[in-house]
């Protein structure tokens, strides 16, 4: 399994020899009830991401643990982010991807907020528009769970 955070630069090129994927768990920093913790969302899309890694030759990026949380925003330990900032930082991190030769990008969400999402599809329309070379695919964990 492939992290990121766990890979030298050589063991990163060495990877990227192999596969041009990345995948970027997202998820948010929201209560749940008393009894879950608050970064339940983003654990759910690093365990799926890292299983894959297990899988398939893919590189499993750092978590963002941030994401809009409208519904739970009052919440004590929840703390929302906007679609605008949510949409830059995806962009950013997304370009950056693609400029060291990452033209894969799998977003994973945790988190099923409709808004959040959309947020996630729409950085990756943008980034598909702007990259010639990227593909973007965007996975709702909820939505997968649902067919499943």
């Amino acid at each position: 399994m492939a992290l990121w955070q766990d890979l030298t630069m050589p063991g990163l090129e060495a990877l990227r020899q192999q596969t041009q994927t990345v995948i970027l768990p997202v998820g948010s920093l929201e209560e749940h009830g008393p009894h879950l913790p608050l970064g339940t969302d983003t654990f759910h899309a690093l365990e799926v991401a890292r299983r894959v890694a297990r899988l398939r030759p893919v590189v499993v990026a750092p978590p963002l643990f941030y994401g809009m949380c409208r519904s739970t925003r009052e919440h004590p330990g929840t703390v929302s982010i906007s679609g605008d900032a949510l949409r830059a930082l995806l962009l950013s991190v997304g370009r950056e991807f693609c400029r060291q030769g990452w033209h894969n990008l799998v977003f994973v969400s945790g988190h099923a907020s409709g808004t959040h999402i959309s947020a996630i599809v729409e950085a990756g329309e943008l980034l598909l528009a702007e990259l010639p070379e990227a593909k973007v695919a965007v996975v709702n964990l909820l939505e997968v769970l649902r067919e499943v």
